[in-house]
């Protein structure tokens, strides 16, 4: 990156600085669609067998990246589901889903 039209590392940095605010929100909201399995799945591909570990920030925090993105045995990740809508953020409860005969009441209601 040289010549007139390059950008200094830190008005490069200053710039994404809050794009990476945002994507930790978001990921930090997203933690409540893990649950325990995810995250022993997690800690077994870390080889994380002493709990005395997870006490370092950075350990944590990797343990926690990788059971969002994760697949289980199903292919599904924990991420795909809060991106989907079935989680509440802050809540971690699945949403309940209308039944196809409540759904029918609604159009025929119309």
């Amino acid at each position: 990156m040289t010549g007139e039209n390059s950008m200094s590392r830190n008005a490069i940095l200053s710039q994404y600085r809050p794009i990476r605010r945002a994507i930790q929100t978001v990921l930090a909201q997203a933690l409540d669609a893990c649950k325990k399995p995810d995250l022993d799945r997690a800690a077994k591909h870390l080889g994380l067998a002493d709990d005395a570990l997870l006490e370092d920030d950075t350990v944590f925090e990797m343990l926690r990246d990788i059971a969002q993105f994760e697949a289980n045995q199903r292919g599904r990740r924990a991420f795909d589901g809060f991106l989907h809508g079935r989680f509440h953020p802050g809540t971690g409860r699945a949403q309940s889903r209308p039944r196809p005969a409540e759904a029918l009441w609604s159009i025929s209601g119309v």
